[in-house]
């Protein structure tokens, strides 16, 4: 049995002392053995946008870098600052329904719109990396239970694949994943010259790929569905490099997944997902395909704490949640 302690409420202290160091690129079979979600969160009394807490992924990711945040909550509605060891750069969260520390910008972005999740990451890369390197999506320690019956997960699957062509989902597995090429996957992916980058608090980023695809795709600008198309197919993806100079931003949105209810609108059926997860929490990460991160956080919801995880012990410490072992 693998005993899950709680993550520290707050601060950068608690969460660096007793860390180990990195493990290097050459290390990716650690990297891949870490257990991505092993720490439970503050009790959700704790939590500043109760249902929903999101935090940054220490655990899996303990290079990642949130200056005055440490493990602690992050904002949803205003930008904050991270680095880690293969990119530095903002991040801008926004979940509809969800108490917000700007709520009125939040309720101006989702106006109108169906879109009910948007996380957009913006900065520079710490190292060269192919295109076909960078991947993004969701990853579980533990196997997912109680899954739907199979035409639910054909329907679920399709889903994504809509949303990120050429995923390679696997959801049955001991560690299940879905994971695709980033640049095929962000709704939005705009490239540009230091100092000409888009604002991330506006309503509207506009697609601006040519940086990244030079002229290989003709002359003008290419749409962002084109460019996703493109770009799902490693072999062509590997052409590209994310380089260390440009400065790129990447606009994830969709009306799938709606972090307030924590369920999947499959058009026919809204399906609750944290039956599904083990306790474990969906995340907004980028990784290389050799097990490193660049970015990783986590989207919990409370309805994935235990009621009694948060009881206290005989020395007035939460007790562990008793999980399913990896």
């Amino acid at each position: 049995m693998t005993t899950l302690p709680r993550r520290p409420a707050s601060g950068d202290s608690s969460t660096k002392k007793g860390r180990k160091p990195p493990e290097s690129a050459g290390d990716a079979a650690a990297i891949r053995a870490r257990h991505y979600t092993a720490i439970l969160p503050p009790a959700p009394k704790d939590w500043p946008h109760r249902p929903v807490l999101v935090c940054a992924n220490t655990d899996a990711h303990p290079d990642l870098q949130v200056s005055g945040h440490g493990a602690g909550p992050l904002p949803i509605g205003k930008p904050f600052p991270f680095s880690s060891d293969l990119f530095e750069g903002t991040c801008l969260i926004r979940l509809r329904d969800v108490p917000s520390d700007n709520p009125a910008a939040d309720a101006a972005y989702f106006q109108g719109r169906k879109r009910c999740f948007q996380v957009i990451i913006q900065g520079r890369f710490r190292e060269v990396l192919k295109v076909s390197e960078v991947l993004t999506g969701h990853e579980f320690a533990r196997p997912l239970r109680a899954l739907p019956p199979a035409i639910l997960l054909r329907t679920a699957s399709a889903f994504i694949r809509r949303l990120a062509p050429g995923s390679d989902i696997k959801l049955q597995e001991r560690r299940p994943s879905a994971m695709a090429v980033l640049a095929a996957t962000t709704q939005i992916l705009s490239a540009d010259a230091p100092g000409s980058e888009p604002d991330i608090t506006c309503l509207q980023i506009e697609e601006n790929a040519s940086l990244l695809l030079g002229a290989t795709m003709g002359e003008g600008d290419v749409p962002p569905a084109r460019r996703k198309r493109h770009l799902a197919n490693p072999a062509r993806a590997a052409r590209y490099s994310f380089d260390t100079d440009t400065v790129y931003t990447f606009d994830f949105f969709q009306h799938i997944l709606d972090a307030a209810t924590y369920s999947l609108d499959l058009g026919f059926v809204r399906l609750g997902i944290d039956r599904f997860l083990d306790h474990q929490p969906i995340q907004a990460l980028a990784k290389t395909t050799d097990g490193r991160y660049l970015w990783s956080f986590q989207v919990w919801h409370e309805t994935l704490i235990p009621e009694d995880a948060g009881s206290k012990g005989k020395d007035g410490e939460d007790e562990r949640l008793n999980a399913k072992g990896t």
